[in-house]
């Protein structure tokens, strides 16, 4: 027997184990896969249960209807505006609260 029987038999061996390697990680991966595809069965099972509510059309809104309407409309804006002054207000505060000492060389 000579050096290149052995040298042979090694890489081999060496290839069978890093197939059986490959082989390994992905029987893992599909056990995952598996796990994960069952979870999310379970999940699509349980959306076909679920009830969807009645979609109602718009209303048209008459001339009469506008002012409110417009009147509604700025509150709404009145009040988006003001959260947000509130907002910044409190932020401004905080960073006035908050000390910062500087290094004395």
């Amino acid at each position: 027997m000579s050096w290149v029987f052995w040298l042979n038999l090694a890489f081999t061996l060496a290839g069978i184990y890093a197939i059986g390697l490959i082989f390994y990680r992905l029987s893992l991966s599909l056990r995952s896969i598996k796990i994960d595809s069952d979870k999310l069965k379970l999940a699509i099972e349980s959306l076909k249960d679920i009830e969807t509510p009645d979609i109602k059309s718009a209303q048209t809104s008459s001339v009469e209807d506008l002012p409110s309407l417009i009147s509604k409309r700025a509150n709404i804006l009145k009040a988006k505006e003001q959260r947000a002054k509130a907002r910044e207000r409190r932020l401004i505060e905080h960073l006035g609260s908050i000390k910062i000492e500087k290094r004395q060389q």
